[in-house]
């Protein structure tokens, strides 16, 4: 059995310049030679024409219909592209008989296969989307429970830090009051401080007196050598053959009797002893 390759190709030609005669002529025996086996140059296009109005379109269709076998996939394309020409075309009425349009058997395509393939396979997904967020929602009803569970240590340990966070903002009032009270003493320690200076300053200017530290030390060192000196001749007087050079002042050394002699003032320039 030879393809239908090549009638099928000059029946889409014929179909698109919508030439109904030479597509139905197309079907018979004398016009398709290379089918039936005759000599391609013995038909002529006016016996093609002819032929094909005494023949009945089921006893032409009934050869293809038979022979379709293997090629149903390329016939059924065919078929559809006719159909989508004719369409186009805008051909009124049912389709011109003979093409087999009019009684196609109802035959699943290569198209619904694919299609009824992606909803079995959309439809898997769609089981595995499912399980899915079944399990999430199984471990999220999991941890609820954990968390419910751990709630009641959590509470009692913040608890525990707030009754801390309490005590530790208890002593830092505690600690704010005593430093404002150690401020107020210091604020009233140094007012007295300043009043004190300023009394200090006044009986200066009162009395025209401006010591300075180093004045202050002479008159002291002064002082304490006029009681050196008093202590020396009343020991003289109690006791005459008492060594009184070791009496002196701590930073001036061990001092000769006879310098302590000469030191010792004359008694025009003695001050009388105090009471």
């Amino acid at each position: 059995m030879k393809s239908l390759e090549e009638p099928v190709c000059e029946l889409m030609a014929a179909t698109r310049t919508i030439a109904v005669e030479p597509i139905l002529g197309l079907d018979s025996p004398a016009a398709a030679p290379e089918v039936a086996g005759g000599d391609p140059t013995a038909a002529t296009p006016e016996a093609t024409r002819e032929e094909p109005t005494a023949a009945a379109p089921e006893t032409t269709r009934e050869e293809p219909a038979a022979a379709m076998g293997e090629d149903d996939e390329l016939v059924e394309r065919v078929l559809d592209e006719v159909a989508a020409n004719l369409a186009l075309e805008g051909a009124p009425g049912p389709p011109p008989p003979g093409l087999g349009l009019e009684a196609r058997p109802e035959r699943p395509t290569r198209r619904l296969c694919e299609s009824r393939k992606l909803i079995s396979a959309f439809s898997w997904e769609l089981a595995q989307c499912d399980q899915t967020i079944a399990d999430r929602e199984a471990k999220i009803a999991w941890l609820d429970a954990r968390l419910a569970a751990s709630g009641g240590e959590h509470r009692e340990q913040t608890a525990a830090l707030e009754a801390v966070l309490a005590g530790i903002e208890t002593e830092i009032a505690s600690l704010r009051a005593e430093n404002a009270r150690l401020k107020e003493e210091e604020d009233r320690s140094k007012a007295s401080m300043k009043r004190l200076a300023d009394r200090i300053s006044t009986l200066e200017n009162e009395l025209g007196l401006r010591i300075c530290p180093h004045e202050l030390e002479g008159m002291l060192h002064a002082r304490m050598f006029e009681g050196v000196q008093v202590c020396r001749r009343l020991v003289k007087l109690i006791d005459p053959d008492f060594p009184v050079q070791y009496l002196h002042l701590g930073n001036r050394g061990v001092q000769h009797k006879d310098d302590l002699v000469a030191e010792e003032p004359q008694d025009s320039q003695r001050r009388p002893l105090p009471p």
